[in-house]
Order: structure tokens, then sequence, then C-alpha cells
């Protein structure tokens, strides 16, 4: 008897980094970490939720979001700014700002409503 195996790769299911609801006719984009992709996700998202409407308010949660990619935080959010808006400043152990971070456009086929 030949009790031998080969292993195979095992199929893992990801959790989607970024989810949209509509609440009470707000779009909630949840954005789990700043992945690679995450963007991308999260226009896909959006607009499957916003399909016919041609502005929207939003609240984007990232509660819990442990971080990830500066260069992805910035272009998700530039879904919904204009390019080189800040959105975040990293604040080192003096007190000092060590680093501030503005949004880049998408290309216009990721184009949200405003």
């Amino acid at each position: 008897v030949d009790a031998t195996t080969t292993p195979q790769a095992a199929a893992v299911a990801r959790a989607p980094a970024a989810t949209a609801v509509d609440v009470d006719g707000v779009i909630v984009l949840r954005v789990a970490s700043f992945t690679d992709g995450v963007r991308d996700e999260s226009a896909r998202a959006i607009r499957a939720v916003a399909a016919d409407r041609k502005s929207a308010p939003y609240v984007i949660d990232v509660r819990s979001n442990p971080g990830g990619f500066a260069d992805e935080a910035a272009a998700t959010f530039g879904l919904f700014t204009s390019a080189a808006t800040p959105f975040a400043t990293a604040v080192g152990p003096n007190g000092a700002v060590a680093a501030k971070y503005v949004t880049s456009r998408p290309p216009t086929e990721l184009a949200v409503p405003e």
C-alpha cells in the first residue's frame, strides 16, 4: 500500500478589503485594510451600491483598520477628493510632524458618484 500523498495548494478565501452598503441613503465604505488593490475594490463596491446615483453622501469607516500601504490609502481617499488633498499626518514621539499624506486621483474609469 502506497501511503504517500502529493501536497495540494489549498484555496483560501480572502475577506474583501473593502465593502460598501447603503444605510438610509448614505453609502458606508468599510475599508478593512489598505492592501494592494483596495482602491479598485472600493470603487467597484461603491459603484455596485450607488449604481444609478449622480451624487451620494459617504462615510468611510476605517475602524479596526490596522493600516497598510500609504499609497493605497492615498489612492482610496482620492476617490472622494481632488488630488493632493491632505488626509493624514504622522506625528513622531516628540510631537513633531514626521510625514504628511495627500490623496492621488484615480483614473476616470474608477470614478464614483460625487
